[in-house]
Protein backbone atom coordinates (compact mmCIF):
# COMPACT_ATOMS: atom_id res chain seq x y z
CA UNK A 1 0.00 0.00 0.00
CA UNK A 2 2.81 2.41 0.92
CA UNK A 3 4.66 1.46 -2.26
CA UNK A 4 1.55 2.10 -4.34
CA UNK A 5 1.03 5.50 -2.71
CA UNK A 6 4.65 6.51 -3.29
CA UNK A 7 4.39 5.45 -6.93
CA UNK A 8 1.19 7.46 -7.36
CA UNK A 9 2.75 10.58 -5.81
CA UNK A 10 5.88 10.24 -7.96
CA UNK A 11 3.81 9.82 -11.13
CA UNK A 12 1.72 12.85 -10.20
CA UNK A 13 4.88 14.91 -9.70
CA UNK A 14 6.19 13.89 -13.11
CA UNK A 15 2.91 14.85 -14.73
CA UNK A 16 2.95 18.21 -12.99
CA UNK A 17 6.52 18.88 -14.15
CA UNK A 18 5.56 17.81 -17.63
CA UNK A 19 2.64 20.23 -17.66
CA UNK A 20 4.91 23.04 -16.47
CA UNK A 21 7.55 22.27 -19.08
CA UNK A 22 4.93 22.20 -21.81
CA UNK A 23 4.38 25.93 -21.25
CA UNK A 24 7.92 26.66 -22.44
CA UNK A 25 8.04 27.99 -25.99
CA UNK A 26 10.88 28.01 -28.50
CA UNK A 27 10.48 30.72 -31.11
CA UNK A 28 12.25 32.80 -33.73
CA UNK A 29 12.23 36.54 -34.29
CA UNK A 30 12.77 37.41 -37.95
CA UNK A 31 14.39 40.67 -39.12
CA UNK A 32 14.71 42.49 -42.41
CA UNK A 33 16.36 45.76 -43.45
CA UNK A 34 14.72 48.05 -45.97
CA UNK A 35 13.93 51.60 -47.00
CA UNK A 36 10.72 52.70 -48.69
CA UNK A 37 9.79 49.10 -49.31
CA UNK A 38 13.12 48.17 -50.96
CA UNK A 39 15.37 45.61 -49.28
CA UNK A 40 18.71 46.98 -48.09
CA UNK A 41 21.23 44.65 -49.71
CA UNK A 42 24.77 44.96 -51.01
CA UNK A 43 24.78 46.82 -54.33
CA UNK A 44 21.16 48.00 -54.01
CA UNK A 45 20.64 51.75 -54.36
CA UNK A 46 18.03 53.07 -51.94
CA UNK A 47 16.39 56.19 -53.31
CA UNK A 48 14.63 59.02 -51.51
CA UNK A 49 16.62 58.80 -48.26
CA UNK A 50 16.87 61.68 -45.79
CA UNK A 51 15.60 65.24 -45.90
CA UNK A 52 16.87 65.92 -49.44
CA UNK A 53 15.95 62.55 -51.02
CA UNK A 54 19.48 61.21 -51.36
CA UNK A 55 20.43 57.87 -52.91
CA UNK A 56 22.16 55.60 -50.39
CA UNK A 57 23.96 52.31 -51.04
CA UNK A 58 24.98 50.28 -48.01
CA UNK A 59 28.30 48.48 -47.71
CA UNK A 60 27.79 47.04 -44.21
CA UNK A 61 24.87 46.54 -41.83
CA UNK A 62 25.28 44.61 -38.59
CA UNK A 63 24.01 45.13 -35.06
CA UNK A 64 23.92 43.47 -31.65
CA UNK A 65 20.84 42.82 -29.53
CA UNK A 66 20.34 41.46 -26.02
CA UNK A 67 17.77 41.56 -23.20
CA UNK A 68 15.12 39.74 -25.23
CA UNK A 69 11.71 39.59 -23.54
CA UNK A 70 8.42 37.91 -24.34
CA UNK A 71 5.32 40.01 -23.69
CA UNK A 72 2.23 38.10 -22.60
CA UNK A 73 -1.43 38.87 -23.26
CA UNK A 74 -1.59 40.50 -19.81
CA UNK A 75 1.23 42.90 -20.75
CA UNK A 76 3.87 41.22 -18.56
CA UNK A 77 7.44 41.20 -19.89
CA UNK A 78 9.19 37.88 -19.23
CA UNK A 79 12.90 37.32 -19.85
CA UNK A 80 13.52 35.06 -22.85
CA UNK A 81 16.70 33.08 -23.41
CA UNK A 82 18.73 33.71 -26.55
CA UNK A 83 19.91 30.21 -27.44
CA UNK A 84 23.65 29.63 -27.82
CA UNK A 85 24.23 29.21 -31.56
CA UNK A 86 27.80 30.07 -32.52
CA UNK A 87 28.89 32.24 -34.18
CA UNK A 88 25.68 34.29 -34.09
CA UNK A 89 24.41 33.94 -30.52
CA UNK A 90 26.14 33.36 -27.22
CA UNK A 91 26.23 34.64 -23.66
CA UNK A 92 22.86 36.32 -24.01
CA UNK A 93 23.93 38.45 -27.01
CA UNK A 94 23.00 38.02 -30.68
CA UNK A 95 24.44 39.48 -33.88
CA UNK A 96 22.21 40.34 -36.85
CA UNK A 97 24.10 40.57 -40.15
CA UNK A 98 22.56 41.81 -43.41
CA UNK A 99 25.64 42.09 -45.65
CA UNK A 100 26.97 39.13 -47.64
CA UNK A 101 30.39 40.42 -48.81
CA UNK A 102 29.08 40.84 -52.37
CA UNK A 103 29.20 43.98 -54.54
CA UNK A 104 30.59 46.84 -52.41
CA UNK A 105 30.34 45.00 -49.06
CA UNK A 106 34.04 44.17 -49.02
CA UNK A 107 34.55 44.31 -45.24
CA UNK A 108 31.91 41.77 -44.29
CA UNK A 109 31.39 38.03 -44.45
CA UNK A 110 29.55 35.83 -46.97
CA UNK A 111 27.27 34.49 -44.24
CA UNK A 112 24.22 36.46 -43.09
CA UNK A 113 21.95 36.20 -40.06
CA UNK A 114 18.48 37.73 -40.09
CA UNK A 115 16.73 36.01 -37.19
CA UNK A 116 17.00 35.24 -33.48
CA UNK A 117 16.34 31.85 -31.90
CA UNK A 118 15.01 31.93 -28.37
CA UNK A 119 13.09 30.16 -25.65
CA UNK A 120 10.67 31.63 -23.11
CA UNK A 121 9.06 30.12 -20.00
CA UNK A 122 5.61 30.80 -21.48
CA UNK A 123 3.72 30.02 -24.66
CA UNK A 124 1.53 33.10 -24.18
CA UNK A 125 3.57 35.42 -26.43
CA UNK A 126 1.69 38.34 -27.92
CA UNK A 127 4.61 40.79 -28.11
CA UNK A 128 8.39 41.04 -27.85
CA UNK A 129 10.98 43.48 -26.60
CA UNK A 130 14.76 43.67 -26.95
CA UNK A 131 17.66 46.08 -26.52
CA UNK A 132 19.96 47.22 -29.32
CA UNK A 133 23.53 47.04 -28.02
CA UNK A 134 25.85 45.01 -25.81
CA UNK A 135 25.31 44.85 -22.03
CA UNK A 136 27.74 46.93 -19.98
CA UNK A 137 29.41 43.94 -18.30
CA UNK A 138 30.40 42.51 -21.70
CA UNK A 139 31.06 45.75 -23.55
CA UNK A 140 34.55 46.52 -22.24
CA UNK A 141 36.75 43.48 -22.79
CA UNK A 142 39.63 42.18 -24.91
CA UNK A 143 37.95 41.40 -28.22
CA UNK A 144 40.78 39.03 -29.16
CA UNK A 145 39.76 36.71 -26.33
CA UNK A 146 36.00 37.19 -26.53
CA UNK A 147 33.58 34.46 -27.47
CA UNK A 148 31.34 34.74 -30.53
CA UNK A 149 29.45 36.81 -31.44
CA UNK A 150 31.60 39.39 -29.60
CA UNK A 151 34.81 38.23 -31.26
CA UNK A 152 34.52 40.41 -34.38
CA UNK A 153 37.19 43.12 -34.48
CA UNK A 154 35.16 44.94 -37.14
CA UNK A 155 32.41 45.49 -34.57
CA UNK A 156 34.77 46.79 -31.88
CA UNK A 157 36.00 50.32 -31.22
CA UNK A 158 38.35 50.16 -28.26
CA UNK A 159 38.65 48.75 -24.77
CA UNK A 160 37.24 51.93 -23.24
CA UNK A 161 34.59 52.59 -25.89
CA UNK A 162 33.57 48.98 -26.31
CA UNK A 163 31.62 47.59 -29.24
CA UNK A 164 29.81 49.20 -32.13
CA UNK A 165 26.24 48.31 -31.23
CA UNK A 166 25.17 49.26 -34.75
CA UNK A 167 27.41 49.43 -37.78
CA UNK A 168 25.91 50.83 -40.97
CA UNK A 169 28.37 51.82 -43.70
CA UNK A 170 27.45 53.18 -47.09
CA UNK A 171 27.85 55.72 -49.81
CA UNK A 172 25.66 58.65 -50.75
CA UNK A 173 25.40 59.29 -54.48
CA UNK A 174 27.36 62.43 -55.26
CA UNK A 175 28.58 62.94 -51.70
CA UNK A 176 30.90 60.03 -50.86
CA UNK A 177 30.90 57.79 -47.80
CA UNK A 178 28.38 58.05 -45.00
CA UNK A 179 28.57 55.73 -41.98
CA UNK A 180 26.58 55.30 -38.78
CA UNK A 181 28.36 53.65 -35.85
CA UNK A 182 26.43 53.70 -32.57
CA UNK A 183 28.12 52.73 -29.31
CA UNK A 184 28.78 53.97 -25.79
CA UNK A 185 30.57 57.29 -25.30
CA UNK A 186 32.11 59.25 -22.43
CA UNK A 187 33.45 56.11 -20.76
CA UNK A 188 35.82 56.43 -17.81
CA UNK A 189 37.87 53.98 -15.76
CA UNK A 190 38.32 53.48 -12.03
CA UNK A 191 41.65 53.32 -10.18
CA UNK A 192 42.24 49.75 -11.40
CA UNK A 193 41.81 50.72 -15.03
CA UNK A 194 38.42 49.01 -15.42
CA UNK A 195 35.68 50.97 -17.17
CA UNK A 196 33.07 51.78 -14.55
CA UNK A 197 30.91 54.40 -16.22
CA UNK A 198 29.80 55.75 -19.60
CA UNK A 199 27.91 59.02 -19.72
CA UNK A 200 26.35 57.98 -23.01
CA UNK A 201 25.26 54.34 -22.80
CA UNK A 202 23.42 54.65 -26.14
CA UNK A 203 21.50 51.39 -25.87
CA UNK A 204 18.08 51.45 -27.52
CA UNK A 205 15.10 49.64 -26.03
CA UNK A 206 12.60 48.33 -28.57
CA UNK A 207 9.11 47.23 -27.51
CA UNK A 208 6.35 45.75 -29.68
CA UNK A 209 3.22 45.09 -27.66
CA UNK A 210 1.54 43.45 -30.67
CA UNK A 211 3.92 40.97 -32.26
CA UNK A 212 3.33 37.33 -33.20
CA UNK A 213 6.68 35.56 -33.82
CA UNK A 214 4.91 33.03 -36.03
CA UNK A 215 3.88 35.61 -38.63
CA UNK A 216 5.54 38.96 -37.89
CA UNK A 217 8.93 40.41 -38.89
CA UNK A 218 10.97 43.23 -37.34
CA UNK A 219 12.03 45.83 -39.91
CA UNK A 220 15.17 47.94 -39.53
CA UNK A 221 13.99 50.98 -41.51
CA UNK A 222 16.84 53.00 -43.03
CA UNK A 223 14.42 55.63 -44.28
CA UNK A 224 13.27 56.18 -40.69
CA UNK A 225 16.85 56.22 -39.39
CA UNK A 226 17.73 59.09 -41.76
CA UNK A 227 14.35 60.85 -41.71
CA UNK A 228 15.82 63.93 -39.97
CA UNK A 229 19.24 63.86 -41.68
CA UNK A 230 20.63 65.57 -44.76
CA UNK A 231 22.92 62.92 -46.23
CA UNK A 232 24.10 65.30 -48.92
CA UNK A 233 25.71 67.74 -46.46
CA UNK A 234 28.01 65.78 -44.19
CA UNK A 235 29.49 67.81 -41.32
CA UNK A 236 32.95 67.21 -39.80
CA UNK A 237 34.67 65.50 -38.10
CA UNK A 238 33.45 62.16 -39.54
CA UNK A 239 31.83 60.83 -42.68
CA UNK A 240 28.42 60.39 -41.10
CA UNK A 241 27.81 59.73 -37.40
CA UNK A 242 30.35 57.92 -35.24
CA UNK A 243 28.57 58.71 -31.95
CA UNK A 244 30.81 61.74 -31.41
CA UNK A 245 28.97 64.19 -29.14
CA UNK A 246 30.31 67.09 -31.21
CA UNK A 247 29.18 65.67 -34.58
CA UNK A 248 25.96 67.38 -35.62
CA UNK A 249 25.28 64.59 -38.12
CA UNK A 250 24.37 62.44 -35.10
CA UNK A 251 21.59 64.74 -33.89
CA UNK A 252 18.87 63.56 -36.25
CA UNK A 253 19.94 59.92 -36.07
CA UNK A 254 19.98 59.94 -32.28
CA UNK A 255 16.55 61.52 -32.28
CA UNK A 256 15.13 58.72 -34.45
CA UNK A 257 16.67 56.14 -32.12
CA UNK A 258 15.24 57.89 -29.07
CA UNK A 259 18.71 58.66 -27.72
CA UNK A 260 20.02 61.81 -26.03
CA UNK A 261 22.40 63.90 -28.14
CA UNK A 262 24.43 66.49 -26.26
CA UNK A 263 22.03 68.59 -24.25
CA UNK A 264 19.02 67.40 -26.25
CA UNK A 265 17.34 64.52 -24.42
CA UNK A 266 15.71 61.79 -26.43
CA UNK A 267 11.95 62.17 -26.55
CA UNK A 268 9.57 59.29 -27.07
CA UNK A 269 10.31 55.78 -28.26
CA UNK A 270 12.65 54.86 -31.06
CA UNK A 271 11.23 55.04 -34.62
CA UNK A 272 13.75 52.93 -36.57
CA UNK A 273 12.61 49.41 -35.70
CA UNK A 274 9.09 48.62 -36.88
CA UNK A 275 6.80 45.65 -37.40
CA UNK A 276 6.36 44.74 -41.06
CA UNK A 277 2.88 45.05 -42.48
CA UNK A 278 1.14 41.70 -42.33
Amino acid sequence: MKHTLRSFLFASLLLACGDEASNDASFEVRFQASANGVAATCGQELAGIGTVDSAFEMSDLRFYVHNLRAITSSGEQIAAELLDEAPWQGGGVALLDFEDKSANCINGTPETRTFLTARAPTDDITGIAFTLGVPFDLNHQDVSGADAPLSLSGMFWSWSGGYKFLRLDGRVDGAGGYNVHIGSTGCSADSTGAVDECTGGNRVDVVFEDFDPAVDTVVFDLDALFAASNLGADAPPNAGCMSNVDDTDCAGIYGQLGLTFGDVAGTGAQKVFKVADR
